[in-house]
């Protein structure tokens, strides 16, 4: 677990889902430290962070409606906060991007996007 606690403890994660993080990832993230808020649905999400809601990150689930992702990306950039997209759940064979599971080399994948190699200080 020290791979995640250098790059996403001691921080908090936002997550945009329409569906519940599985409990193995919500205890994995707890474990080291990551404070998470959500999951927020996307129109619910928009309208907390248009209002300052404050994370370091943002995770948004790739199966959330087109509009709805260009909005969140728009505020995100605007706001200059990391984020990326990720499928929920277990990785297929042979896909590519970001899937939010249990799995700490995945966790860790993402951590690294969002936050480099760095511990916060």
């Amino acid at each position: 677990m020290a791979i995640v606690l250098e790059s996403m403890a001691g921080r908090t994660i936002l997550f945009i889902s329409d569906r519940r993080l599985d409990i193995q990832t919500v205890a994995l993230l707890d474990r080291c430290c990551v404070s998470i808020a959500g999951p927020l649905q996307p129109s619910h999400a928009l309208k907390r962070l248009r209002q300052g809601l404050a994370c370091d990150a943002v995770i948004v689930d790739l199966n959330i409606s087109d509009q709805l992702m260009l909005a969140v990306n728009e505020i995100l950039e605007s706001q200059n906060i990391a984020f990326l997209f990720a499928r929920y759940g277990s990785s297929e064979p042979f896909s590519k991007g970001f899937t939010l599971s249990s799995n700490i080399v995945e966790l860790d994948q993402i951590g690294s996007a969002l936050f480099g190699r760095f511990p916060i200080h």
